[in-house]
């Protein structure tokens, strides 16, 4: 074979492979390190372009559903104090039935209107004061639309109607029950309230359904996203270790092979000195 001393073309080889597999050897290092596949763009472009729109899709969805399950703590607060209001309606029912009955006089009547006149200003009070992130919940009622995923038309509407205490939904302020007449009359008022909280809170219920059942779907949405992206980016650790084996096995013989090379030449030298 000829043998060259300006140039080593066996070794020039030997390195050109040698450097190939020494980067695809760091390239399995840096991802066994990190655990991902893609760290820099030209790893996988297309895919890095991929998972970044997945990846902001999962982030929408995330807050949204965050977004629906603050809605539903704020119907649940809701409904919390809806239904006290409710025990304080069958409470002012119950007295306003007593005193329906023609054996009491009106005195005894004016002592159960003790009870039913104090009960009044606290539903008054708790009607006033339900709140959520300083948003009046029962009285006046409230409408408030809420983002809960990506795109602009991924909105939802909560809706709590008005349970205004006295001459509205409620109205029963002014009602008392110190005679049989005007016991009746409180009996006649209660049962509107009745029938206007019970209104409220079927609203509040179908809305609290609809919403747990969008958030378990938003949920098993972003479980799949994720899932998607994590394909794309996650490092599989049985081909990357496999690969690591294969990479270092090449590079030790890709070693020997470049010292080899180098060695030829001194063979040259050999030839040299021997003629000499």
């Amino acid at each position: 074979m000829p043998l060259y001393i300006l140039s080593n073309i066996p070794s020039m080889r030997a390195q050109r492979h040698l450097g190939v597999q020494q980067r695809g050897l760091n390239t399995t290092l840096e991802r066994l390190a990190s655990g991902k596949r893609i760290n820099t763009a030209k790893d996988d472009p297309a895919g890095l372009l991929l998972s970044t729109r997945l990846g902001k899709s999962v982030t929408a969805w995330t807050s949204g559903s965050n977004s629906l399950n603050m809605g539903l703590d704020l119907i649940a607060t809701a409904d919390s104090f809806l239904t006290i209001l409710v025990e304080d309606l069958e409470r002012l029912y119950q007295l306003a039935s007593d005193a329906m009955n023609g054996l009491l006089s009106n005195g005894e009547r004016s002592l159960l209107n003790e009870e039913y006149s104090r009960i009044l200003p606290e539903m008054q009070r708790l009607a006033l004061n339900t709140k959520f992130l300083d948003q009046t919940l029962l009285a006046g009622g409230m409408t408030v639309s809420i983002r809960v995923g990506e795109g602009a038309g991924n909105n939802v509407t909560i809706m709590i109607g008005a349970l205004t205490y006295g001459g509205g939904a409620l109205a029963i302020s002014n009602t008392s029950i110190t005679s049989q007449g005007a016991a009746s009359a409180a009996l006649q008022a209660l049962s509107n309230a009745f029938s206007s909280i019970g209104q409220v809170i079927a609203e509040i219920g179908a809305q609290g359904n609809a919403f747990t059942k969008s958030v378990d779907a938003q949920n098993a949405l972003v479980e799949n996203l994720s899932a998607a992206k994590g394909r794309i980016m996650n490092a599989d650790l049985a081909v990357e270790t496999t690969n690591l084996t294969n990479q270092q096995i090449v590079v030790q013989s890709g070693i020997s092979a470049l010292v080899q090379a180098n060695s030829a030449q001194t063979l040259a030298l050999a030839l040299l000195g021997g003629g000499f």
